[in-house]
């Protein structure tokens, strides 16, 4: 390839580099509103259901009636052990071609937020914006690279094409603030006559398409 072919694959990858960090920067700024437009679980005694509210805690895998033990993902890029993840690439060999937008897999499964002297609230959703640092560290092992490369192949893209990478996960272990709308799990009633207000609920924020979960690094309050 000449000089001048060389030099305008370097600006279009320059170019598309930079539209991806804005890209990135506007979707956190995006989250970082949301979650801070929303009032603390911890302020409202009975919120009601459907309302939108942010809560602070710690990651905990749950385990459910169909999967007795806790569930976890593997995250795709990097191996961790983790609840969301989402992970992208911006192929290299794709910027040449023009197309600059990032390849992407995403992914969560249900987890408990702990709360210091409160009870811990369920979340779930398949659908999610996130305001967390991109962890990802360069290949240093054979593994490494296996594993960029068959992220590649999964999108479509020749396992040489190289390009740059990012992957934000959740993991156990993690202190959050998650944004999402409030669901009441009624919860089983004993024998005998009970009314309403015996009747055990549990929290649990919920996510959809329209109304995706926030998830956020840890509001200051305790």
């Amino acid at each position: 390839m000449s000089d001048f072919g060389n030099l305008a694959v370097g600006l279009v990858m320059a170019g598309s580099f930079a539209i991806g960090a804005t890209r990135k920067l506007l979707e956190r700024r995006r989250a970082r509103r949301e979650l801070a437009s929303r009032p603390d679980l911890a302020d409202l005694e009975d919120p009601d259901e459907g309302i939108v509210v942010r809560v602070t805690g710690t990651v905990r895998a749950a385990a459910s009636d169909r999967a007795p033990e806790p569930a976890m993902l593997v995250a795709p890029i990097s191996g961790k052990a983790c609840v969301v993840y989402r992970a992208r690439v911006t192929s290299s060999g794709s910027l040449v071609r023009g197309a600059a937008k990032p390849r992407e897999s995403f992914a969560m499964v249900p987890f408990v937020l702990e709360r210091s002297g409160s009870e811990p609230v369920a979340i779930e959703g398949a659908h999610a914006l996130l305001d967390l640092p991109n962890m990802l560290a360069n290949p240093k092992t054979a593994d490494d690279r296996e594993r960029r490369a068959k992220f590649l192949l999964l999108h479509g893209l020749p396992s040489s094409a190289g390009g740059a990478y990012e992957e934000v996960l959740v993991e156990e272990g993690m202190r959050v603030t998650i944004a999402g709308l409030v669901m009441k799990d009624v919860g089983a009633q004993p024998d005998g006559e009970i009314g309403y207000r015996d009747v055990k609920s549990t929290l649990r924020l919920a996510g959809d398409l329209a109304h995706p979960l926030v998830i956020g690094e840890p509001d200051a309050r305790p």
